[in-house]
């Protein structure tokens, strides 16, 4: 018999088969915990943009009162001391 003409008996198929059911449980359970972690870091990932947007928020309005916070004093001032000396 040549290796062409070479078939599997009954039992070299049964044994590849399990061997089969076997990996394909273990992917399906090694898929499983993938989209677990996929999961949760998706939802950590959302946390963290929120988290960060607040931040920025913050950022932006201590900026603000830094860049205009002066010029409010500026006029408040300017108008009280002519309110004091009474041009106003």
């Amino acid at each position: 018999m040549t290796e062409k003409e070479q078939w599997y008996t009954n039992k070299d198929l049964f044994e590849m088969f399990q061997e089969l059911r076997i990996d394909i449980q273990t992917m399906s359970q090694e898929l499983k915990q993938t989209r677990e972690i996929v999961s949760k870091y998706n939802s950590l990932r959302k946390r963290l943009d929120a988290i960060e947007l607040k931040a920025m928020g913050r950022s932006s309005v201590g900026r603000a009162i830094r860049e205009w916070g002066g010029w409010l004093i500026a006029i408040f001032s300017c108008l009280f001391s002519l309110v004091k000396l009474g041009v106003l």
